[in-house]
């Protein structure tokens, strides 16, 4: 197997994964991911921002509408309508089934929150504009589907000029929100935290405790290594090539989600070292610039 992914990666990648067929009139596709989509910035953490965050109290109600105000506002905002529809209508969904995907969020995209998940969304659709809250949901209106291609549809900008939020059509005349200003670095030990060198006994501290194997300090997370033979910079840049060619320059995605047809890694459940779980799946996350931050085995979808 030494090697193997470095010869032929490609033909590895599952690319029949077909969009799903349409759903019925009034029914709305949802899929689980979007939910870490909106805090997308959450995901592209520095190591002074993880500790940070990892040690905030965000129990205080206003508290958590601090952080939605000024991390998740702002990135709704530069959502493409379609998407922001997909993101609220995916919000209220999971809210209303008590779906323990909700749980899913914050380990599977390392975002060290503090908070139950219910609790954060059900702020953020109280302060996201655009779509009315309902009053009640009837979730079979909703259309729940795993297919990766689905999950990969939600395209906002990078610019800052413009505005999407509550305005379907768009309207130039106003301008985006100002994102939050970075502090600390974004680490290249963020992706060698994934490498296949990795002790088992590390991956399970930092699914236990928090600790990631180059000892950031932050909540325990989904902890996962490459496989032994994966060439991680073939894969990082089939992400990156696929990132290019699937969206043009003046449209950003944040998360890309790959599906392969053999295993490329294996790692344990956030709170769960006991069993190892396998991976075929990776996720890409790109920062606002266009820069590649994180890239590992996805072991929840």
């Amino acid at each position: 197997m030494a090697g193997l992914f470095e010869r032929s990666w490609q033909k590895f990648v599952d690319w029949l994964d077909l969009a799903p067929p349409a759903p019925k009139r009034g029914v709305a596709d949802v899929h689980w991911e979007f939910l870490g989509d909106v805090l997308g910035e959450l995901a592209c953490l520095t190591d002074k921002e993880t500790v940070a965050f990892a040690q905030t109290d965000f129990q205080p109600t206003e508290q958590i509408r601090h952080l939605v105000s000024h991390w998740v506002l702002p990135a709704f905002e530069r959502f493409t309508p379609k998407s922001q529809a997909r993101i609220l209508n995916t919000i209220d969904f999971y809210l209303a089934s008590g779906s323990p995907k909700l749980s899913w969020v914050f380990p599977s995209f390392g975002i060290p929150l503090n908070i139950e998940p219910w609790r954060l969304y059900t702020i953020i659709r109280e302060m996201l504009p655009g779509i009315p809250i309902p009053q009640h949901v009837e979730k079979s209106k909703y259309r729940e589907v795993r297919h990766q291609t689905f999950s990969n549809t939600l395209f906002s900008t990078w610019s800052t000029k413009g505005y999407y939020s509550g305005t379907p059509d768009g309207d130039g005349t106003k301008t985006f929100t100002q994102m939050p200003e970075r502090t600390g670095l974004f680490l290249p030990h963020d992706l060698d935290r994934h490498a296949p060198s990795v002790d088992t006994a590390l991956l399970k501290r930092w699914a236990m405790e928090g600790i990631t194997p180059d000892g950031i300090k932050g909540l325990p997370m989904d902890a996962v290594r490459w496989n032994k033979g994966i060439d991680i910079e073939s894969m990082q840049n089939l992400g990156m090539d696929r990132f290019a060619r699937q969206y043009n320059q003046s449209v950003g995605v944040k998360r890309l989600t790959m599906r392969f047809r053999e295993a490329v890694g294996v790692g344990f459940l956030a709170g769960n070292a006991d069993t190892p779980v396998e991976a075929r799946h990776v996720r890409y996350i790109i920062d606002r610039y266009g820069f590649l931050v994180r890239c590992y085995p996805l072991l929840r979808i």
